[in-house]
């Protein structure tokens, strides 16, 4: 019974540094990014745009070939 309370207790004190590592990794999946001058602005909104564009064609290409593999 000792062994199992010192277990208990090993592992208790291990459960905070997975909470930071999952905790981590949901912050790394959403980067919010402050921009600050102009100059970095007109650079940052034309490689957002043309992002989304690719992501939404990929999207719009995948739908289609699923789309054409059903029926």
């Amino acid at each position: 019974m000792r062994f199992v309370a010192q277990t208990h207790l090993a592992v208790r004190a291990k459960a905070p540094d997975v909470q930071r590592i999952v905790h981590r990794r949901r912050r790394g999946a959403n980067s919010d990014v402050g921009v600050a001058t102009r100059g970095v602005r007109k650079i940052v909104l034309p490689q957002s745009l043309i992002g989304f564009v690719f992501n939404t064609a990929i999207l719009g290409f995948s739908i289609n070939i699923a789309a054409g593999m059903v029926g």
